[in-house]
């Protein structure tokens, strides 16, 4: 089963019709998942497209980094694979509605044609032939603007994460609550944004022609813990010369983890996303779903908590050094508490005023471009990063305007 389930997922990868999508059904794409079956079956049966099948689907197990190797095996031994698979893949229908992508009414059907059309165009290429997807891009990217715009989506999301997280971070809570109602509206603001420019949209996947003069300039060498460890590293420091930013981040994270540890929050987690998950399952599966998420959802959660290491998160953001780590653990917590109130108010005041300047910014966005993106496909990584160049100087404007608040430091409790 776990090897039919990985060939399936590379068809739907790899592989779209040679029939055009019919542009006027953007939101319906089984009967070309259908199409794209047979074509799967066909190519791995001839031995010079079973070549070039290979060729695009060892690109495509670098998408699955956890079963890379179990991949490219499967890959390299296609033939046979399909052959064993073959009767389990006769129903080309039943195989797409294993892929979800035989409910006209699925939100995920928009995207699932974009990665078609994406496909196809990295087979005619192969193929030598010349298609203009352009025009079909252009509605399908109009058609997923209209998803991530429908009413009402934001504010579920908006709900869920203030119930099922900033409730639970105890006096973190307000400024949870305030990043999470400035935040995910700019961020689905953007998406949709982003996807209603169709034709800048599809420019970015290379499926329209892009004038030169507008493509992006990336920086593909800048990792974004460098970029925060230099930021970090000009902060004020200790007597000792160590960064007093890592104790006010340490005891925080403390606190933090200390709220999410409590029983009673583990327990509230566990069951809002019991509550947010089964109801969305068909009816047959809701007292099934609950019976297991009631038994196994506490558990998980308290393990999950567990692992939250405060000084690997410092250490993960570039904020605690291993030199100040060192100073740190010769330090009492009383010790560390005693002076985290003044080492927060020097270290927001350093904050507020870096965070506006200008080349801390460029090397942030092509940081997180980097570390956000590189998971990505590489047609898709440019739109990615078009992405991320619009929200994280939303993002940092936001950082910005909490450091602003003289209470800042009472309400992170450092104070």
């Amino acid at each position: 089963m776990r090897a039919l389930l990985c060939v399936l997922a590379l068809v739907g990868l790899s592989f779209a019709s040679q029939n055009p999508i019919r542009a006027d059904r953007f939101a319906d794409t089984c009967d070309d998942c259908q199409s794209l079956v047979s074509r799967f079956i066909s190519a791995s049966r001839d031995q010079t497209r079973r070549a070039q099948l290979q060729s695009a689907l060892n690109v495509a197990c670098s998408y699955a980094p956890r079963y890379k190797a179990e991949c490219k095996v499967l890959v390299k031994n296609i033939e046979r694979v399909v052959l064993k698979m073959e009767p389990y893949m006769k129903n080309h229908r039943a195989v797409c509605k294993r892929l979800h992508l035989c409910d006209s009414q699925s939100e995920i059907a928009a995207f699932a044609k974009l990665f078609m059309l994406a496909a196809k165009q990295h087979m005619d290429m192969i193929d030598g032939q010349q298609d203009q997807l352009c025009s079909e891009c252009q509605m399908t990217a109009e058609g997923i603007s209209k998803v991530i715009g429908e009413k009402g989506r934001q504010q579920r999301l908006l709900r869920f994460t203030k119930k099922t997280l900033c409730d639970n971070t105890g006096k973190h809570k307000e400024i949870c609550n305030n990043a999470a109602t400035e935040l995910i509206p700019a961020f689905f603001t953007d998406m949709e944004g982003l996807f209603a420019d169709s034709n800048k949209a599809c420019q970015a996947m290379g499926m329209c022609k892009s004038p030169s003069a507008h493509l992006r300039q990336r920086r593909p060498d800048v990792k974004l813990y460098e970029v925060m460890r230099r930021f970090w590293d000009k902060s004020p420091k200790t007597q000792q010369g160590d960064t007093l930013e890592c104790f006010t981040c340490e005891l925080e994270n403390e606190v933090l983890c200390d709220e999410l540890a409590k029983p009673t929050s583990c327990q509230n987690i566990a069951n809002q996303i019991r509550d947010a998950v089964c109801p969305k399952l068909p009816k047959d599966y809701l007292a099934g779903c609950e019976d297991f998420l009631n038994l196994y959802a506490p558990t998980v959660v308290v393990m999950t908590v567990e692992q939250m290491d405060p000084i690997a998160m410092c250490q993960k953001s570039g904020k605690c050094p291993n030199s100040t780590l060192a100073t740190m653990a010769m330090m009492s917590k009383a010790d560390k508490k005693a002076m985290a109130c003044d080492a927060c108010r020097a270290t927001t005041t350093y904050s507020r005023e870096g965070l506006k300047e200008p080349q801390f910014i460029s090397d942030l966005v092509a940081g997180v471009e980097n570390l956000a993106c590189q998971a990505f496909p590489g047609m898709y990584q440019d739109l990615c990063g078009t992405m991320v160049e619009t929200f994280v100087p939303q993002l940092l404007n936001s950082f910005i305007k909490a450091l602003g608040d003289p209470e800042i430091c009472e309400k992170r409790a450092l104070c």
